[in-house]
């Protein structure tokens, strides 16, 4: 386990000031983006752009995730900014460090890092460790990396393998968890009135981030050319083969939640990968690479009736319910923001950048400015490969301040990541949480 370097708890990177050239439009192929509308004029009286300090020669170049977005002022906050805020901070994780081949992303930790958990897959040089670990809930029956939140349930591609899943905290967040030894469930039953830090605009401090990717195994020989690759070894591989094996992976879809000072809630966002499946109102689109990786267009979803349905051990189908996450504006507004900033992205990215194939479906979170609209945005946010099949309710619906899970364990603030933690740890904090501990924490 990585030891907290005292210094990083002070302040996280402050945002660098970049002089960077943006590359004109140029488009990858593509079928059903995530989020599309039914006309550009649709959004003429619109504009949602991409900060062009977010790229380099084409490629992201993102310092650090966002801190001054949204505007602090609720009343002062436009739907835009929030949906910049995902963006921000994807193209950060999808910055290369100064070292070779190692993304942002990679320097976050993974869940069962911060909670001193066992290393779910452990059998070769790979990038990643995507497997099993039992969650303390007992609802899941200890393939928690597989199985989706809401359903339990797993994704199966249309290649026969299962989609796994990594979590990841960002450095604000990992501190919280080591300075209040919350990876110890002593500890963490005594959290109930303590909050993950919000972040401060005035000081650059960047909010808790909790980050959830979807990746898909490639079986050899596929084409790989349209995905953000990496190795992970991964056990199980598929329904038939239970083995740990170091495979090629796809990121084929991303959570993104962030807190904010204006924003405890978290700001909750979702990102995926064209190719995943199409919009269930448009089942004939062409896909853009010649197959979706969630849907046989062999099979309609009019005449099969397993569409976003678990079929043990078979292939889902799987198409979107919900273009842009639905969304709380009757004017399209939330629609058109999201829309037009994928195309204000992909434009100042290079035409070859594997990006291009990646778009933001949406973002949801609390209208702090207007009670009777308690949640806004994109009131039905659901990504395909991780919520395939509870597409008709959206994060809040399981991630609030009151919810427990099925041990009878309050989660603390909105996360669950907490659910995982291991029940043997029992020689910590017998005299309270560690006095650390209050020097970074909100308190309820």
């Amino acid at each position: 386990m990585r030891e907290p370097n005292t210094s990083k708890e002070q302040k996280i990177v402050s945002i660098a000031v970049l002089s960077l050239l943006a590359v004109g439009p140029s488009f990858a192929s593509v079928g059903a983006p995530p989020c599309e509308v039914s006309s550009a004029s649709t959004c003429s009286s619109y504009s949602c752009t991409a900060d062009s300090s977010w790229f380099n020669n084409g490629q992201p170049n993102v310092s650090n995730p966002a801190v001054d977005l949204p505007t602090s002022d609720p009343s002062q906050q436009t739907n835009c900014e929030f949906h910049q805020l995902a963006w921000q901070d994807f193209l950060y994780l999808m910055t290369p460090t100064s070292t070779p081949g190692v993304l942002n992303y990679d320097t976050w930790q993974p869940y069962y890092e911060v909670l001193r958990l066992a290393t779910p897959a452990d059998c070769g040089d790979a990038k990643l460790s995507l497997g099993l670990i039992a969650k303390t809930d007992t609802i899941h029956s200890g393939t928690g990396d597989i199985q989706q939140a809401g359903s339990d349930d797993p994704l199966i591609g249309q290649n026969g393998n299962y989609v796994h899943y990594d979590m990841r905290v960002n450095l604000t967040e990992e501190v919280f968890i080591e300075l209040c030894d919350l990876w110890a469930e002593q500890c963490f039953a005594l959290a109930s009135n303590l909050d993950l830090p919000s972040g401060s605009t005035t000081s650059n401090e960047v909010g808790a981030i909790e980050i959830k990717a979807a990746w898909k195994i490639f079986n050899d020989g596929e084409d790989t050319s349209r995905y953000y690759t990496t190795t992970a070894a991964v056990q199980p591989v598929s329904p038939s083969d239970s083995s740990c094996a170091v495979k090629t992976v796809g990121l084929v879809g991303l959570h993104i939640v962030h807190k904010t000072p204006s924003h405890p809630e978290f700001i909750w966002a979702t990102f995926e990968q064209v190719d995943n499946a199409p919009n269930c109102d448009n089942l004939s689109a062409t896909p853009p690479a010649g197959s979706w990786s969630f849907y046989d267009q062999t099979q309609n979803c009019d005449t099969n009736k397993n569409c976003n349905t678990y079929v043990t051990g078979q292939a889902t189908q799987v198409c979107r319910e919900n273009t842009c996450g639905g969304g709380s504006e009757a004017n399209s507004q939330n629609q058109c923001d999201i829309y037009l900033l994928n195309n204000s992205v992909h434009s100042q990215l290079a035409s070859d950048s594997v990006w291009q194939n990646y778009y933001l479906t949406g973002a949801v979170w609390f209208n702090q400015a207007d009670s009777s609209k308690p949640q806004t945005g994109s009131v039905n946010l659901a990504n395909t490969t991780m919520e395939t099949y509870t597409q008709s309710i959206n994060c809040f619906t399981c991630h609030t301040q009151t919810y427990s899970n099925a041990a009878g364990q309050q989660q603390l603030d909105f996360s669950h990541i907490f659910d995982r933690i291991d029940k043997s740890s029992s020689s910590y904090c017998a005299e309270g949480l560690p006095f650390s501990c209050y020097t970074v924490a909100g308190s309820k």
